[in-house]
């Protein structure tokens, strides 16, 4: 037979499932199948099927889109340049989404047209092709060693290097799947039923036996077929079974297939033996069951519903109920859709169900156990009927168990002590939007229930909220059960402590994971010797538990034990002598040891820099390390351009979802807001506030660390909606996680008292100052930069209320620390000058203020430039001393000089420009110039409100 010439053919860019990278492939469309080669006459790897698949409207991506040249294979995340088309094709049971680029707008629409035409051509084909293997996911080879976490002064961030290795091949079978997952019904089967629609995805809802309310018998949509079978709530459609009988069901279906049980999927087991035994009276398997005494005994109203897919094999989800039920719900009754659901007919219930009768079945049963499989890629987090049952489990405030099968238990534990990052991905696919269901139907009705409730936002953040507790919640119960166990080698009991250690330290347990360091150390010393490669691993990663509680002199002790067995073993120039340094820059700089973090912090990059096997990952955080200490110097300049290598290295190594990539984002809004570039900042802080909901959820202190950034730079920049609305998530995200003392809720409080202050609110803004302050003295001492902008913060607050001697009794203080940690040229130390000089001005010593002021507008041009907005406030105060002083030229100078740095940076309508306005107007009317001061109090007036800051107010933070 001829070989089926070929439709259309050329280049085009994809991306590989398994390798996660965009590469250049040849395709070739013949008749219904796609296949595509390395190059024109290689060899085929791979082919998307297009019988019953779809071709979806054409996107560009914006900000990517080019159209020169072809794509070249090489990473570039998150997509490539050129012109696009999807293809959603059947793919095991559920469809897969493949996503081509051409390089020109002509090539994408003949390619558009082509397929189209093959999948219009395949309408009356089979609907229901024959299933391929998805890819399995690939993992990601870790150092022991990484480079520290890097916390900044106005926000936690941390960093760390990631090591990323793509898989060599495409489309690697899945070795979770058998291989007759998903197959199709006979054609006899086919004939007299249809499968639930449930029969290839996860658990149901409650579908109930044959039972109409007879008050709505009558009620029907215009628009809706009435359903075959109504919903019932109670009834054998709420029956679960006990632990007896899943014993004995596993034992039944091991004696009828034999060893093939331990690989049928769900759907297997109800294809195979559950429709064939209830085809008969084309019932739920539930009717039959109860109905024989035998097996009557073992059914109750379910107590806990069962969430899983039907990908996993049946004896998976059963051996995890057991332990389930042995562990944590003894005497428990299990919901299990293959029972109560009637397999032969698909129930087209309404929406109006789904939406409210399944949450309140779910909260009368009033837990759910969610079947986790694979653990590194779990279907759950894929499938829509999963999610749904999860939301629902969420709103409804139930008990909900996320369980893993015990096989997988210790692997997990393995890999997430080795690197939390394998855990990080798994979080990071977590995006309800991109859920399958078998029906289209399904998925268009979850969907809209989602979006009707929680949202997609909400749902995405709960969820991975969920994950971060279960994967803690395995650890703990592995350990504990180590605790138990006596006949284990004692390395091997010395390495699953720490395991646990790393697990517990990865999730913000650090003095858990402090004891079970504690538990592995005497082991490894003494078999491996106090000088041991592994022990300087274990002084480093308790290090930095230690340095994670604010305990910096034992961090820093730790931290000096393990360099020095790092550079007997290694060498200095070698990557895990760098990790140390990084980590004791980062104590030298929570200790405001600026000069020697900075040391420190050089000293990483040029290792790695020079290392001959370059860690790319590693680079970024050492450029990210260091820029962020020249930030803290004022160096504002050269620390911008370590933070935007850092994040040109993070878009190509690890994408745009990552936590890396996120601290690089955050970092150039903090070094941004400081150069006054504050609508910059914002967006800086917009891209790292989506990648860190993403990927650490709402929850987590360096989510809040971001928020607070933003609504700290909306304050200034006089939004204080916006303010508000980012400083009240950045609050609510801490209350559940932090303990008393930490220092990110004084952060937030701080900041707070800032906003509330500029609205004259200063009582609240004072007493979230003092907690601030307390917080910073019981933790971080007197002498230290935190203390000091919070006393130079409440004398503003008492500046503005006439309390001018007081506030510079504060002021003097924050003066006191600031020289001593920054020295005479920086730049909060002119913050405190200008602040005095102030309140100095406020009590008629005019000439006095004016030194101040001297010595403030002298910093500010050397560490900030003579066109910031805190240039501008200097300018503008010193016009107020020299109008106290009636020197209305030299004042109209210096309002004038002010007036040119904040009309073009903070704009006309912002409050301290109105100020100045202000002044500008009372300064003309002194020199004779009424039309000019018409015209200037015009300005000032175009506010909604009195200015918030005139033109002789401090500055009130940093």
């Amino acid at each position: 037979m001829a070989e089926t010439a070929p439709v259309h053919e050329g280049y085009l860019t994809k991306l590989g499932f398994n390798s996660g990278k965009w590469q250049q492939r040849y395709f070739v469309l013949k008749g219904q199948a796609l296949a595509y080669l390395a190059k024109p006459g290689g060899t085929e790897k791979g082919c998307i099927p297009l019988s019953a698949s779809a071709v979806l409207n054409t996107f560009n991506y914006g900000g990517n889109i080019q159209a020169s040249g072809v794509a070249s294979g090489t990473r570039v995340k998150p997509f490539p340049p050129g012109h696009g088309l999807e293809i959603v094709a059947p793919f095991k049971g559920h469809p897969r989404a493949y996503y081509l680029f051409a390089t020109t707008k002509a090539e994408r629409d003949a390619w558009m047209a082509a397929l189209v035409a093959a999948v219009e051509a395949s309408a009356s084909a089979d609907p229901h092709p024959e299933a391929v293997a998805p890819a399995a996911a690939s993992a990601s080879p870790v150092n022991d060693l990484a480079p520290s976490e890097e916390d900044v002064q106005e926000a936690p961030v941390s960093s760390a290097a990631e090591n990323v290795a793509d898989a060599a091949m495409e489309n690697i079978p899945d070795e979770e799947a058998s291989a007759q997952d998903h197959k199709q019904l006979s054609e006899e089967q086919a004939e007299t039923s249809e499968p639930s629609p449930h029969d290839t995805d996860p658990a149901s809802g409650v579908v109930a036996d044959p039972a109409v309310d007879a008050d709505n018998d009558a009620v029907a949509s215009q628009n809706q077929t009435e359903p075959d079978e109504a919903p019932a709530e109670t009834g054998r459609a709420m029956l679960g079974v006990n632990a007896d009988f899943i014993h004995q069901l596993s034992a039944l279906l091991q004696k009828e297939f034999g060893d093939e049980y331990t690989k049928m999927t769900t759907t297997e087991i109800c294809v195979r033996y559950v429709m064939p035994l209830t085809k008969e009276r084309q019932c739920a398997w539930v009717d039959l069951l109860v109905e024989d005494p035998s097996h009557a005994q073992h059914f109750a109203p379910a107590t806990v519903f069962v969430s899983h897919a039907w990908k996993y094999t049946f004896q998976t989800t059963l051996d995890t109920i057991l332990h389930h039920e042995q562990f944590e719900a003894p005497g428990a009754y299990y919901w299990l859709d293959l029972i109560p659901n009637n397999q032969h007919k698909a129930v087209d219930l309404p929406y109006e169900w789904w939406s409210n009768t399944f949450q309140k079945n779910i909260k009368a049963m009033g837990r759910v156990l969610l079947v986790m499989s694979p653990w590194r890629d779990p279907i759950p987090m894929t499938r829509a009927w999963c999610l749904f049952e999860m939301m629902n489990a969420l709103n409804a405030k139930v008990i909900l168990d996320i369980r893993l099968h015990q096989s997988q238990i210790k692997d997990f534990l393995d890999a997430l002590g080795e690197d939390a990052d394998v855990v990080m991905d798994m979080l990071v696919r977590v995006h309800a939007q991109k859920a399958e269901a078998f029906k289209l139907s399904d998925r268009d009705m979850i969907f809209k229930t989602i979006e009707n409730t929680l949202g997609f936002t909400e749902l995405n953040a709960r969820i991975k909220d969920q994950l971060r507790g279960w994967c803690l919640e395995q650890a703990r119960v592995a350990a504990k059960d180590m605790d138990n166990t006596t006949d284990i080698e004692p390395m091997s009991r010395a390495a699953f402590f720490l395991s646990v250690g790393f697990a517990l330290a990865a999730f913000g347990e650090y003095d858990d994971a402090i004891a079970y360091y504690g538990k592995a150390l005497p082991t490894y010393v003494e078999e491996l010797g106090a000088d041991a490669d592994k022990v300087a691993d274990i002084y480093n990663h308790t290090g930095l538990a230690h340095k994670a509680l604010t305990h910096y002199d034992e961090a820093m002790r730790l931290y000096n034990d393990a360099l020095r067995i790092k550079v007997a073993l290694h060498g200095e120039d070698h990557p895990q002598t760098a990790a140390l340094y990084s980590n004791l820059a980062s104590v030298y700089e929570a200790l405001d040891d600026y000069a020697q973090a900075a040391h420190a912090a050089q000293r990483v990059l040029d290792i790695m820099l020079s290392d001959a096997n370059e860690d790319r990952g590693a680079v970024a955080v050492a450029h990210n390390n260091l820029g962020m200490i020249l930030k803290t110097q004022g160096r504002l300049d050269e620390a911008f351009q370590h933070m935007k290598q850092a994040l040109d290295i993070s878009l190509v190594e690890v994408g745009e979802l990552h936590p890396s990539t996120a601290t690089s984002y955050n970092n150039l809004g903090l070094i941004t807001s400081q150069q006054g570039k504050y609508a910059q900042a914002v967006e800086f802080y917009k891209h790292a506030l989506d990648v860190r909901v993403a990927t650490l959820g709402e929850q987590h202190a360096e989510t809040a660390g971001i928020l607070n950034n933003l609504a700290n730079t909306y304050k200034i920049m006089g939004n204080f909606g916006e303010a508000i609305k980012y400083f009240d998530r950045a609050r609510n995200s801490l209350k559940a996680i932090l303990e008393p003392n930490h220092p990110f809720p004084a952060i937030t409080a701080s900041n707070t008292a800032g906003l509330l202050q500029m609205l004259g609110r200063y009582d609240e803004a004072l007493d979230l100052y003092n907690f601030a302050l307390d917080t910073w003295l019981a933790t971080l001492g007197e002498e230290h930069a935190y203390t000091a902008t919070t006393y130079n913060n409440m004398g503003s607050v008492y500046d503005a209320t006439g309390r001018y001697e007081d506030a510079l009794d504060l002021y003097h203080k924050a003066l006191k620390i600031r020289l001593a940690v920054f020295g005479e040229h920086h730049h909060q130390t002119g913050v405190v000058y200008n602040n005095m000089a102030c309140a100095c001005s406020a009590l008629g010593r005019f000439d006095e203020a004016l030194e101040l002021y001297d010595k403030d507008l002298a910093i500010q041009l050397a560490t900030l430039g003579p066109e910031h907005p805190d240039t501008a406030t200097c300018y503008n105060n010193m016009g107020g001393a020299h109008k106290g002083l009636e020197n209305w030229d030299k004042a109209a100078e210096l309002f004038a000089k002010s007036l040119a740095i904040l009309e073009p940076t903070l704009g006309p309508q912002h409050p301290n420009t109105l100020g100045t306005y202000d002044s500008m107007s009372q300064v003309c009317e002194k020199l004779g110039d009424p039309e000019q001061a018409a015209l200037y109090r015009a300005r000032a007036q175009g506010q909604s409100s009195p200015p918030t800051n005139p033109p002789s107010a401090p500055a009130a933070s940093d």
